[in-house]
């Protein structure tokens, strides 16, 4: 529910604005320093004065503001990144497979299936194979070569479908697990 200034201002009733020789009343809190417990009480036109020239960072190396910055995206909270840990898992008794789970992690074990590294030669991957890797690196291929968008380059169309054979060779030996 929006406040109206009125409203507002009984809240400060009896405060004077806080500016030099001001009598009006303080009806505009504005904060005194960085942490924000302390307030001044200024009446509109002074706390517009003071607002021009409020500046939170000032005193602060770019460094600092940067930082601080990074940390309002996430409320000052701490946070860890995602996308720097991907889960590498063993499944030595094939419980994803018995259960239907199909994870796309990395499998720990080194490939050696010829069909397999050639199929990421095609997409230019390497080892450890991760499937979210074979699906980006695929979309990104696909949308390149596609006959639609080359006009029916036979060229494209020749990597294209290789590209394509690559690629369900690839997702089989994620299903495989």
């Amino acid at each position: 529910m929006k406040r109206t200034q009125k409203e507002k201002a009984k809240d400060f009733t009896g405060n004077r604005c806080d500016a030099p020789d001001c009598q009006e009343e303080g009806t505009c809190r504005a904060p005194k320093d960085k942490t924000l417990t302390e307030y001044y009480h200024f009446c509109p036109k002074h706390a517009r004065e003071y607002n021009e020239k409020w500046d939170y960072y000032r005193g602060m190396s770019e460094e600092e503001i940067e930082a601080n910055l990074r940390e309002d995206v996430v409320w000052h909270r701490p946070t860890w990144s995602f996308a720097s840990r991907r889960p590498s898992l063993k499944d030595p008794f094939n419980l994803q497979k018995e259960m239907g789970i199909d994870l796309g992690v990395a499998l720990n074990e080194k490939i050696t299936d010829p069909e397999i590294l050639k199929a990421m030669r095609v997409l230019g991957l390497k080892q450890p194979l991760q499937k979210e890797d074979v699906k980006d690196k695929y979309r990104e291929l696909a949308k390149k070569y596609h006959p639609d968008i080359n006009g029916g380059n036979k060229v494209a169309e020749d990597a294209f479908k290789k590209i394509s054979a690559a690629y369900m060779v690839l997702i089989k030996y994620f299903k495989k697990g």
